[in-house]
């Protein structure tokens, strides 16, 4: 049974949302952004929306109306809907939202853009007035395996439930000794590990899993956030770094952004037999040669990883190379932060977001 409605809402007037229309243009909305070095335009976590919503809207000169509009998206600082007909930045919109429970809670925010879409439908995005706790409404689920290390319990066990609340799977382990045998003996798609533990500290135990071959991604948790903190995780290997207290929301961001399931990049020219050889050498080589862009990167030898970075972009290249244009777009980037004065904080995005796109790289055989 739906809940009934409470707050004084009106009902809804004629101005109603072609419904049908509406969620074939959320389809179009939806199709993934990237830029050239194939990462998410969209930054945060957006939790894509089905609903049907009466939005009470105060235009800024003082009219009121009320409109039945469709959810497009909805985060915990703001939200966006089509609607048929345009709404003015600064339009207070006061509308009910249904939790994951089945109740109604009332809230409000300020449009800050509205854009047309086809016919006369408009994204419309609002701002809202309070932050939402997303538990409340979304229940995200994930799957995968994390290895949690850090000595505190109340810590381990408190992220251990707001992980496994969302359907992963978490092992703990309280020092880095215990850690490294556990990476031995299974396979994690996740670390998260404390800088400042007794014994072996968490940039020694991730520069020593790296040099044992695990490839997981490793997130360094610190609660002195110091730039030689920083450089330490950052030589070390580590992906992220974050500081305690871990914000909830946060620390789900990171950990949906390394296990939602990822786009596996194919060769422009994997259905020509003649480059077959040519792709998967490329393909199979691709690690090592990353590997080693990401050492002189942390020596800070410009010279040999420009040098790397732009034979990367032609061997890659959809005009010549291999037809793996976003690997290409990637080292291009890496080689316009290292061009003349060495920009070495946009070389290490631009690295970082070169090894998100070759993890993503496949190899697939013409008859395949």
């Amino acid at each position: 049974m739906s809940p009934t409605r409470t707050g004084g809402m009106p009902k809804p007037n004629a101005i109603r949302a072609d419904r049908a229309k509406m969620l074939e243009l959320l389809e179009a909305l939806d199709e993934p952004r990237h830029d050239a070095s194939g990462k998410d335009l969209r930054s945060g976590v957006r939790h894509q929306c089905r609903l049907r919503l009466a939005v009470d809207v105060t235009q800024p000169g003082g009219d009121k109306s009320v409109h039945e509009v469709v959810v497009r998206n909805l985060s915990a600082t703001g939200m966006s809907f089509l609607h048929s007909g345009f709404l003015h930045v600064g339009t207070t919109c006061a509308m009910q939202l249904m939790t994951a429970d089945n109740a109604w809670q009332n809230v409000t925010g300020k449009v800050v853009r509205c854009r047309f879409v086809g016919g006369r439908i408009h994204e419309v995005g609002v701002i809202l007035s309070e932050t939402l706790d997303l538990d409340q409404f979304i229940r995200v689920k994930l799957s995968g395996t994390i290895l949690l290390v850090d000595a505190a319990e109340d810590f381990t066990a408190l992220t251990s439930y707001h992980l496994t609340k969302g359907g992963l799977k978490v092992v703990v382990a309280n020092h880095g000794v215990r850690a490294l045998k556990l990476v031995e003996q299974q396979a994690f798609d996740l670390i998260l590990m404390d800088v400042e533990m007794p014994g072996l500290d968490g940039p020694t135990l991730a520069r020593t899993m790296h040099e044992r071959g695990i490839n997981a991604p490793i997130v360094a948790l610190t609660a002195a956030d110091t730039d030689e903190n920083r450089k330490a995780c950052t030589e070390a290997g580590c992906d992220v770094f974050l500081t305690k207290p871990v914000d909830r929301q946060q620390l789900i961001e990171v950990v949906q952004h390394y296990l939602r399931p990822a786009e596996m990049l194919t060769s422009k020219y994997a259905d020509n037999p003649e480059m077959t050889d040519f792709i998967r050498g490329f393909v199979s080589g691709l690690p090592a040669r990353v590997k080693q862009m990401q050492e002189h990167l942390q020596a800070g030898d410009a010279d040999k990883l420009l040098s790397q970075a732009r034979q990367l972009k032609a061997i890659a290249s959809g005009s010549g190379g291999c037809g793996f244009d976003p690997i290409s777009d990637a080292a291009e980037a890496l080689e316009k932060a290292l061009a003349d004065s060495p920009d070495w904080e946009a070389a290490e995005t631009a690295m970082s977001d070169l090894g998100d796109v070759a993890r993503r790289v496949k190899f697939t055989p013409p008859d395949a």
